[in-house]
């Protein structure tokens, strides 16, 4: 047989290989999910921060300047993160916030007589139903329009 000998056992190169697939198979996903940071977030700036106090010469202990100097910029990229955190939080409440206002704009046409652009023609008519979801559509002369197509509104007959 041949193979490559361990104290006690002798693998096969099939074996060999089958191990090495498995072996292949099991560190990628391992390390799926795992994604490499080239920036310092806060838990290892202070990882950072405590490790150098720990570590520091007791004959010459880091300066009050120093370490105030590393707070205050810990405090600078915590409230960073915190500014990014409401800024994400501020855009998604408006995308809802506009949305709800274009569907009561949307609704406030229902019986109205309204003129609508699609495909470079003028269609005029009562709207009749609206429809919700993320598009608001109005529902005119038998078929359904964006409610952004809307180019004018009159409370006349049709």
């Amino acid at each position: 047989m041949d193979g490559i000998g361990i104290p006690n056992m002798i693998m096969s190169k099939e074996d060999m290989h089958k191990t090495q697939i498995l072996t292949d198979a099991v560190n990628k996903q391992i390390s799926q999910g795992k994604v490499n940071k080239n920036e310092m977030d806060k838990d290892a700036f202070l990882k950072l921060l405590i490790t150098q106090l720990a570590n520091q010469d007791p004959m010459k202990p880091m300066e009050d300047k120093e370490f105030i100097s590393q707070m205050a910029q810990f405090s600078t990229l915590e409230q960073i993160n915190n500014m990014s955190e409401g800024f994400g939080k501020l855009g998604t409440g408006l995308e809802n916030l506009s949305h709800l206002i274009e569907g009561n704009n949307a609704i406030s046409l229902l019986g109205k007589v309204v003129e609508i652009v699609s495909g470079g023609d003028i269609i005029k008519g009562k709207v009749e139903k609206v429809s919700g979801g993320d598009t608001q559509q109005i529902f005119v002369n038998g078929q359904y329009f964006d409610y952004q197509a809307v180019v004018s509104i009159s409370s006349e007959g049709a």
